[in-house]
């Protein structure tokens, strides 16, 4: 009886943890900027980190080779694989005079396949008024980063 209740409490813990790490980690792609239907893109990175309850990490958008805009990103996991995340506080580079032009929301679905495994979603500029059509938007697509095992 005890080799039961052992195998299927490691299951669970293999179940949970696994579900867990599917957040964890380097994502990259692209995020679009001039609208919503705009192909202009910038190379872009999130790193997430999931406790259980919400996300954290860092976002990273690369505006050419030495510019890099990296914010602080925080929020929410939902029971459909949707993600809500915000920009919360942005972390200057040393000597760089750089700023972001403002801060944004993303709106990303978590989506697996045989093939890839991706997030895809919207972003916008954070604005008072949330109809505000002048507001920065555009499009996020990101790829998780394969991690070479030792």
């Amino acid at each position: 009886m005890n080799r039961y209740i052992l195998l299927t409490f490691t299951l669970f813990c293999n179940v949970f943890l696994s579900a867990q790490s599917r957040y964890d980690g380097l994502w990259e792609g692209e995020l679009t900027y001039g609208g919503i239907y705009s192909e202009e893109s910038y190379r872009f990175q999130m790193w997430l980190q999931y406790d259980g309850t919400s996300l954290k990490g860092r976002s990273y958008v690369f505006l050419s080779k030495d510019e890099v805009i990296e914010m602080e990103i925080r929020g929410v996991l939902y029971g459909d694989l949707s993600i809500y995340l915000s920009d919360t506080s942005f972390m200057p580079a040393e000597g760089s005079e750089l700023m972001p032009p403002f801060y944004r929301k993303y709106q990303l679905l978590y989506k697996r396949s045989i093939w890839e495994t991706a997030l895809e979603g919207y972003w916008q500029e954070i604005v008072d008024s949330p109809m505000y059509e002048k507001r920065a938007r555009g499009r996020i697509k990101l790829q998780k980063v394969k991690t070479l095992k030792p």
